[in-house]
């Protein structure tokens, strides 16, 4: 077995024989001299170190005395031990270096492990010095000791400085030993306290070292409780609570608003909010854009004329609102685009179906009573089905149906006010392009949902860059006739998400994306399919981040929501939100400022434009706060 090499010893020697006991005191208290040991002998502690680490086993051990810490000459006899034991680094051993090694000169201790010395030397103190004290047989006290010749002891009680405690000669009853009598006092601990300071952190309080929590900071623990039917208001420092009666969470705010006549009055063949479509506007209230049926007789019989007509509430409950006509064209409102612009005013598209054209009115103001109204595409039949959107570089986007040419085309407006534009076809396979729904991406780039009469299969197009110099087109549906009415949202995720009508199920659906870019086959799901129901669907995504569909249920003649439970809408909460019956036609779904969802659609029977603000995420009347 290897023997480790021995590195620099800490030394705690205690002198322990005679007189010595008299000596300096280190951390351990001093041990009796085993019986028969030399007047001259003494006990010696060390820590022996191997490397970094405390050395174990037994060790031959020689140790020199020499009268300087360096160089110097033998001040006696070499002591050699054989098989000293070594624990945990410690060890004892009796050295006798004989009567006449300590002669009251300093003396440095040399030690040699298994052939190697050690450095540096170790000084020997008051204790092995105090050896020569035997010699003072002549002495009159211990300052004389020097010219003793024959002295062999001195008595207890002639030491001078003896603490109170060693007085009577032992150790027994040593309760304490002055700081200052103690060797190798660790740094920091000299002047015999720790410096220890206290200071009280946020929500407590200090009294000299005792920490108590301060009550004018901190909320005491609630000590109260309020009864069935009642909720905790408030909460005193103490704990005590305050209660007042819970009142229930509304299902809905509902407003109402018709359209006069020119004379105050409403006549009775009047029809007001088809195809509406609604958003929030700069000021984060709900604004409408829709068309107003204004229906007389003659005397060559019953006339109508449509009107597009705008409509901005005066709180985001839209529990009032006023309204301005933007065209009374005659044939104008059949399909309706709104959204905010650039310049925080409300910008809108629309068919005029007697010029079979695709316009714009861009209003000049919040309230949109004045507008600028532009026709794009005058010189041929267009603009049936559009929808718009505001693009990467602020200018406005709008998608619609190419009657002429029957395809998908899209128009890049010049300007805010889009007095002019840039078309493109997106997609010119036979009679494509019908019920348009535009978002822009994540990526900045257009995407556009739509119904192909010809396959009748619901597509989407995704232009490739920021001026749909190309574009990517994906069938979405083909599972018969699907896609005659379609409603396009960019999901929280940035994943195009699609609620649609299927013909042939006579169903509402919905289809996500694989991806951002809707490469891959898209998830579709059927959400609800109890009945002739889906139609005129419109989406919005949640503040919760899920889609919301609001839609018309053919069968019941009511106005529902679907609320999707997961991105992809593969579970869905269904509610009837208007219950009144041949009601909730085109309807338009939309996030308020308070974050809750606001629908506009049509009540028919009533001939209204009808608003709905819903009372939770859900639009469910059931939801309460806890």
């Amino acid at each position: 077995m290897s023997r480790p090499r021995p590195s620099t010893l800490l030394i705690l020697a205690l002198a322990l024989a005679g007189l010595a006991r008299a000596g300096a005191l280190a951390w351990a208290s001093p041990n009796a001299d085993p019986p028969g040991a030399s007047q001259a002998a003494f006990t010696y502690q060390g820590r022996l170190m191997d490397g970094t680490q405390p050395a174990s086993g037994s060790y031959a051990m020689t140790f020199r005395l020499y009268d300087a810490a360096a160089g110097g000459a033998q001040a006696a006899g070499a002591v050699t031990l054989g098989g000293v034991a070594v624990q945990g680094g410690l060890f004892t051993v009796q050295l006798d270096f004989g009567p006449g090694a300590f002669a009251g000169g300093p003396r440095w201790l040399e030690v040699e492990v298994g052939g190697t010395i050690l450095a540096p030397r170790q000084p020997l103190t008051a204790a092995p010095v105090a050896l020569y004290a035997p010699q003072a047989g002549q002495a009159t006290s211990a300052q004389t000791a020097t010219l003793a010749l024959s002295a062999q002891s001195a008595p207890w009680s002639g030491l001078s400085g003896v603490p109170a405690d060693l007085a009577d000669g032992d150790q027994v009853g040593l309760s304490s030993v002055g700081w200052t009598d103690v060797l190798s006092r660790p740094a920091g601990l000299d002047d015999g306290d720790d410096d220890t300071t206290y200071s009280a952190g946020a929500g407590l309080a200090l009294n000299g070292t005792q920490f108590s929590v301060n009550a004018g900071a901190m909320q005491a623990r609630v000590a109260g409780s309020c009864a069935v039917g009642s909720s905790i208001r408030a909460i005193a420092a103490d704990g005590a609570v305050s209660c007042a009666a819970a009142e229930p969470r509304p299902k809905f705010t509902s407003s109402h608003t018709v359209q006069p006549d020119d004379a105050g009055g409403f006549l009775p063949l009047d029809v007001a909010g088809s195809h509406s479509i609604n958003t929030i506007d700069a000021e984060g209230l709900p604004v409408i854009a829709y068309r107003y049926e204004d229906s007389a007789f003659g005397s060559n019989g019953p006339t109508t004329s449509f009107q597009l007509r705008f409509v901005r509430c005066n709180d985001p409950q839209c529990s009032s609102a006023s309204s301005t006509t933007i065209d009374g064209g005659g044939a104008v409102g059949e399909d309706i685009g709104l959204i905010i612009g650039y310049d925080g005013l409300p910008i809108i598209s629309y068919h005029d179906a007697a010029a079979q054209d695709l316009k714009v009115a861009h209003c000049e103001n919040l309230a949109c009573t004045a507008q600028t109204i532009t026709a794009l595409e005058s010189a041929r039949q267009t603009g049936r089905y559009n929808a718009i959107t505001v693009g990467g570089d602020g200018q406005p986007i709008i998608s619609y149906y190419d009657q002429t040419d029957t395809s998908l085309k899209l128009a890049r407006c010049g300007n805010l006010s889009c007095t002019s534009a840039v078309t493109a076809t997106l997609h010119d396979l036979n009679d494509t392009g019908k019920f348009t729904s535009i978002a822009l991406g994540v990526d900045g780039l257009p995407v556009v949902s739509y119904f192909n009469e010809t396959d009748t299969s619901l597509w989407l197009a995704r232009c490739a860059n920021s001026v749909c110099g190309a574009v990517n087109t994906f069938q979405i549906d083909n599972s018969g006739v699907s896609g005659s009415g379609t409603a396009l949202a960019i999901g929280a995720d940035g994943v195009p998400v699609i609620a649609y009508y299927d013909n042939t199920l006579t169903a509402l659906k919905v289809a996500r994306c694989n991806d951002i870019a809707c490469s891959g086959a898209p998830t579709v799901t059927t959400v609800d399919n109890s009945g002739a129901t889906g139609q005129d669907p419109s989406i919005a995504i949640g503040s919760d981040g899920l889609p919301i569909v609001a839609y018309h249920d053919a069968s019941q003649q009511d106005l529902r929501v679907a609320h999707c439970q997961n991105p992809a809408c593969s579970g869905s909460v269904l509610i009837t939100v208007d219950g009144a019956g041949n009601t909730g036609l085109t309807p338009s779904i939309t996030i308020g400022s308070d974050g809750l969802p606001l629908i506009s659609y049509q009540y028919r029977a009533a001939k209204l434009l009808k608003t709905i603000h819903c009372g939770n995420l859900f639009c469910t009347p059931f939801a309460r706060a806890r």
